[in-house]
């Protein structure tokens, strides 16, 4: 554990922007995409810092610093991940948003940037602007997704067009089940930091709408319907992967 930890300290990016790419550092600058010789793909020149990765690294960083605070990586990962959060905070958008670049997409990356930001928030030592920032970020994303949601039927459904306009499209055939599990684990994890109190039952309250929608969703079998798009990569190649179906509604 402590080898994969000393994996993630080195990839972090603390020379650019605190966060995760998906393979390697940053080692090159946004203007190389002017020389991009892909006619499909966006953002493929060199390795950029993601949400999605950002999150999962401070994710892990918290939960080994939790579980083992007497190693002598513990400080370190904490730092490192306190840190991270300062990625999430810039990539967020001015209306609650993160851009997805691993799945379609808004919901997606809202559900890690909510999981990042709380993870931290337990477990990191912030200054008090610092934590009101986080905390501040958390409730916007929070925001977001009450926002989208629909009125309806409590469900979230966004299209893979969303990818390529980098802003949220909605999905012509209305609420989907893989995003509507993305939306409801991002606002039950707000709602159990938060704890009681008036906005964490107003998130709870939203979260159910969307467990009634995913179980009405369900078939007979215990299986659900393989719905729209839901895989991405490089803003525009789509690839539907089959199980996010039965993994998500259920997570």
């Amino acid at each position: 554990l402590e080898q994969a930890v000393n994996i993630l300290l080195d990839m972090q990016n603390t020379h650019s922007d605190n966060g995760w790419a998906s393979y390697e550092q940053n080692r090159g600058y946004t203007w190389y995409e002017y020389f991009n010789p892909a006619q499909v793909f966006g953002d493929i020149m060199i390795d950029y810092s993601y949400v999605e990765c950002t999150s999962a690294a401070v994710q892990s960083l918290c939960e080994f610093a939790h579980r083992y605070p007497n190693s002598a990586l513990a400080e370190r990962a904490k730092a490192s991940a306190r840190l991270g959060t300062t990625f999430i905070i810039k990539a967020q958008r001015p209306n609650g948003g993160w851009y997805g670049s691993w799945a379609v997409c808004f919901t997606y990356a809202a559900w890690f940037g909510v999981e990042g930001l709380t993870a931290a928030l337990s477990t990191c030592t912030f200054s008090a602007s610092e934590r009101a920032a986080c905390e501040n970020a958390m409730n916007k994303a929070c925001q977001f997704l009450l926002d989208k949601q629909c009125a309806e039927d409590g469900s979230w459904g966004e299209d893979v067009e969303a990818c390529a306009k980098q802003e949220w499209v909605d999905n012509p055939q209305g609420g989907q089940v893989v995003q509507t599990a993305w939306s409801v684990l991002a606002l039950v994890r707000a709602a159990e930091f938060l704890g009681a109190g008036p906005r964490a039952e107003k998130l709870m309250a939203s979260a159910a709408r969307g467990c009634a929608f995913i179980r009405g969703r369900q078939q007979p079998s215990g299986d659900w319907e393989q719905e729209c798009i839901t895989g991405i990569f490089n803003k525009s190649c789509a690839i539907t992967y089959t199980a996010y179906r039965n993994i998500f509604p259920i997570w």
